[in-house]
């Protein structure tokens, strides 16, 4: 008996040596896991934190960017009014220029009969240009404004 009691003791404990060595690898394997996860969820953290630090700089890309474009659509109004009012402006010139040459036309044309009638009796009282001043002297200047 005592040797079958032997018999099983040694077979237990081979069989609780067999266990706890099983047991043991599980348990490193188990850590080892753990100590993988948990290296990987300090990595996934870590690009948490990038991604929320490429947010903020996006973020202010696109703030910066609208304000950009805000200001260079401000300046193409601008310029959209500029380029306007310097159309304006020069048609109006066109028109003031014509209308100075066509009265210095007028001017000369008076002058070339008042300088081909110098010592010429007069005929009638009338000026040769109706629209002239019959005093060339009191003549008003004309404004283009």
């Amino acid at each position: 008996l005592r040797l079958h009691i032997e018999g099983l003791l040694q077979h237990y404990t081979e069989e609780e040596d067999r266990e706890l060595t099983l047991f043991q690898e599980q348990t490193d394997r188990i850590n080892f896991l753990l100590g993988e996860l948990e290296r990987q969820a300090d990595q996934l953290e870590q690009y948490i934190n990038d991604l929320d630090e490429c947010v903020v700089d996006e973020t202010t890309v696109i703030s910066s960017n609208t304000a950009r474009r805000t200001r260079n659509q401000d300046l193409l109004e601008k310029m959209d009014n500029l380029c306007n009012s310097s159309s304006y402006e020069y048609l109006q010139s066109g028109l003031i220029r014509s209308e100075t040459i066509a009265l210095y036309q007028r001017v000369i044309e008076w002058l070339e009969d008042y300088a081909a009638n110098i010592g010429k009796p007069k005929e009638t009282e009338e000026p040769a240009n109706p629209e002239a001043p019959a005093n060339p002297e009191a003549a008003q200047p004309v404004s283009y404004t």
